[in-house]
């Protein structure tokens, strides 16, 4: 269990933001320790030494004057005001942000010498490839599935929470997305999200390909319809 503890603690030093990483420990099976007092006693432990890790660290640099571009508390003010506009700029961001993708894939220097966009594509066409490849091989048990959806949620919160963080300390009220994201800080995410596909593969297998239409109209007709809100109505 020492490495497992290792490696939760690097990741929260790391980025505060990656804290829920520690709860990967529940995909693990409660057949694989001892007992089941073994294995509430190995979750507890990883998640109070990361939390430990990060309040610690939090500590350690309260007394450092930070100037950031906005103020957090006004940010978070305007969230509760208008939620709706807030999830549009998380949305906006992997939409209109492209440049978010050719850094998670590389760059040469301080983030303004980008990798080549075909090299990118490219990339992405050899990652998907291979996931679908390796999802049509799967045949994942009941408990592998449960493992999956813990691994997607833990992904999808993760993701969420960097751009929070970033939109209350970098990002401008009026702006359409969110600034300060790079697309490194989404590795270790697309690595756990990747393999939750994976271990989903025998579900996603038994949707029929009509649902798989009407999710995409959907999702077209709900971004036009975030479109025009926004230009119409300035929400």
């Amino acid at each position: 269990m020492l490495p497992t503890v290792v490696c939760c603690n690097y990741c929260s030093s790391l980025q505060k933001c990656l804290l829920f990483f520690c709860f990967l420990i529940l995909i693990i099976p409660v057949k694989k320790m001892r007992t089941f007092k073994q294995f509430i006693i190995s979750i507890s432990t990883i998640i109070i030494a990361c939390v430990t890790v990060v309040l610690s660290w939090a500590f350690i640099v309260k007394g450092l004057n930070i100037t950031f571009p906005n103020d957090p508390r006004v940010q978070l003010e305007s969230i509760l005001y208008n939620p709706y506009l807030f999830i549009g700029k998380l949305i906006n961001t992997f939409i209109e942000f492209d440049y978010l993708y050719v850094q998670f894939f590389g760059v040469f220097g301080w983030g303004e010498t980008a990798a080549p966009y075909f090299a990118a594509i490219i990339f992405v066409i050899l990652l998907v490839s291979n996931l679908v490849s390796e999802m049509k091989n799967n045949t994942s048990s009941e408990n592998n599935v449960k493992q999956g959806i813990v691994l997607l949620f833990i992904g999808i919160l993760s993701t969420v929470v960097i751009q929070s963080m970033l939109y209350l300390t970098w990002t401008q009220e009026n702006g359409n997305v969110i600034y300060g994201l790079q697309g490194r800080y989404f590795i270790p995410i697309i690595l756990i999200m990747m393999y939750s596909f994976y271990l989903l593969a025998p579900i996603l297998k038994k949707i029929n390909k009509q649902y798989i239409y009407i999710l995409l109209i959907f999702i077209i007709l709900l971004v036009s319809l975030d479109k025009v809100l926004r230009r119409f109505w300035l929400l």
